[in-house]
């Protein structure tokens, strides 16, 4: 089985390269607005393919024997995750400082409630949000 894989040209993630994976075993990396054709053996047909960025962020797996023969697929990142997540770090600070410092009381509420709103987005991004930093889809 052959599968052609595709990366668009993406400004977000650019300097990632995506690992694409069969099972647990690293087939090829991707870079950014590159396009590979990769040989699965026939006996890895039971197997899943996932993507993956850097740790545990990537994919949903996909079932490879429910591929047909010569597909191609497109592998891009979630341009919500991207571009919002790198937001939460400093909104949460300034949140967390209008909470603390703050001596109006409607602001040091606003700021708790930025604060825990943000705090609890940040918790599921980094645990049930991990497979979905990536999104892998037929052409």
């Amino acid at each position: 089985m052959k599968i052609t894989f595709k990366r668009p040209k993406e400004n977000f993630n650019q300097n990632l390269t995506y690992k694409i994976f069969i099972g647990d075993k690293k087939v090829t990396e991707l870079k950014n607005g590159e396009e590979k054709v990769i040989e699965i053996p026939d006996e890895n047909e039971n197997m899943f393919l996932k993507a993956k960025m850097y740790g545990w962020f990537g994919s949903k797996k996909v079932v490879l024997k429910q591929l047909p023969q010569n597909e191609s697929l497109i592998i891009s990142g979630s341009k919500f995750l991207n571009r919002i997540v790198p937001f939460v770090g400093p909104i949460l600070i300034v949140s967390g400082m209008m909470w603390v410092l703050s001596n109006n009381d409607f602001i040091k509420h606003f700021g708790l409630g930025l604060f825990v709103v943000w705090l609890l987005v940040a918790i599921w991004v980094l645990t049930f949000g991990g497979n979905n930093w990536l999104y892998i889809k037929k052409e």
